[in-house]
């Protein structure tokens, strides 16, 4: 792995750790503030509403600029806002409105963090090498943003509700410095560059993005990935729009206080660091189709599993599952767009494929917010599981053995 790979990593487990970090905190603080399950959702929407308004124009704009200084940009701007949000909870001026804004800068920060880390991969590593790297970023992700992030976060917040904030603007500026040295300039002129090769006649920006959305169109294999990205992130997000309400404090399903729900948190990590380092090698073993197929069966028990619980431990044991399987299917889809896009097309073809999957998840945690108003807390995770299934039927035509083969012989 190439001195540019290597500090892209280190800036990944620096800001992944503030992101769980704060993943932990972010809704305990909610949670402290409201209980209504429509407020309190707003702030898991805002978050993600990011990913539906910004996929699009971030992915062109990458095909123009330096990726890793976009990452830099990225991870200075969200170390400000948590910051501010620190200060104001230690000074007592927190409230649920702040709370939705600063959500919306660190969900728009993200959408430009993360789609440039993921274009930013094949300049720095050879094409052989992908699924490796990707293991290993999504290991990094894994150990720090859901596993050693939210114990950490929720320890924090016992100390003080404002320290887990504070630490997570230290923790981002962090990852600011480390990219500061990545190589800049053309890709044919520096090793490891990280600026996409220019073009004497670039398109106009909306140009650039019906570009993108052309070719995902008129790919049957990605498009139907990409949708079918979308319900699951969509489903799960219905549930964890409010899932901080479901399991902790007084008139939860699971009466965990902060320390119980960050360990619970930690359950889906374990999943997830277990898929991460074993994900290529069960791809090897038993194919990428399978494992696609059993990501998507996941997505229906999961959702069924937490709706019907009785004990924290099944809501464990379905989230480290949950875990497991979104982690392989990760890493069999991101390595499958990085081989079949074409270089110059790779950040906006990527933030569409994205603006479907992670666009989906302000919509399904919005309409979680509504059916656990509606219905109780247990309500999101059933209507989820429903909504999962429907979705494997059409799903049978493209997931076959030869149209993943095709689309590999195509890309080599």
């Amino acid at each position: 792995m190439t001195p540019a790979f290597r500090r892209v990593l280190a800036a990944s487990v620096a800001a992944n750790l503030a992101d769980g970090v704060r993943g932990a905190a972010l809704p305990l603080v909610a949670a402290s503030l409201t209980r209504d399950p429509l407020a309190f959702s707003a702030v898991a929407v805002a978050g993600s509403l990011p990913w539906l308004l910004l996929s699009l124009p971030v992915g062109a704009a990458l095909d123009r600029f330096d990726r890793a200084r976009a990452m830099t940009l990225a991870a200075t701007w969200r170390a400000v806002s948590v910051g501010l949000l620190g200060v104001a909870v230690a000074t007592g001026r927190a409230n649920v409105a702040l709370l939705v804004a600063v959500a919306l800068l660190l969900g728009a920060g993200e959408v430009l963090f993360d789609n440039a880390a993921q274009t930013v991969v094949p300049a720095l590593v050879d094409a052989r090498e992908l699924e490796r790297a990707n293991g290993r970023l999504y290991a990094a992700e894994i150990t720090t943003n859901q596993f050693a992030g939210p114990p950490l976060g929720g320890a924090l917040f016992v100390a003080a509700a404002a320290v887990p904030l504070l630490a997570d603007a230290g923790l981002l500026a962090l990852a600011a410095l480390l990219l500061l040295r990545i190589p800049r300039g053309r890709r044919d002129e520096a090793v490891g560059s990280t600026e996409p090769a220019r073009s004497a006649d670039r398109p106009a920006m909306r140009h650039a993005i019906v570009e993108g959305v052309r070719w995902l169109r008129g790919h049957r294999l990605l498009r139907t990935l990409a949708l079918l990205l979308a319900v699951m992130n969509g489903t799960v997000s219905m549930g964890m729009a409010t899932f901080a309400l479901y399991a902790v404090g007084d008139g939860s399903v699971l009466g965990l206080g902060p320390v119980g729900f960050s360990l619970l948190l930690t359950a889906g990590a374990a999943g997830s660091l277990a898929g991460s380092l074993l994900a290529a090698r069960v791809v090897a073993v038993v194919g990428r189709l399978r494992v696609l197929w059993v990501t998507l069966g996941t997505a229906v028990v999961v959702p069924l599993l937490v709706g019907t619980a009785r004990t924290t431990i099944v809501v464990a044991l379905a989230t480290a599952l949950m875990g497991l399987t979104g982690v392989a299917w990760n890493v069999v889809t991101v390595s499958l767009r990085q081989s079949v896009i074409p270089d110059a097309l790779l950040g906006r073809v990527n933030s569409v494929y994205r603006f479907l999957g992670w666009g989906a998840i302000p919509v399904g945690g919005a309409l979680g917010g509504i059916v656990a108003d509606l219905g109780g807390l247990r309500a999101p995770w059933l209507v989820a599981a429903g909504i999962a299934a429907l979705a494997l039927l059409p799903a049978t035509r493209v997931l076959r053995g030869d149209v993943l083969e095709r689309a590999t012989q195509r890309a080599d």
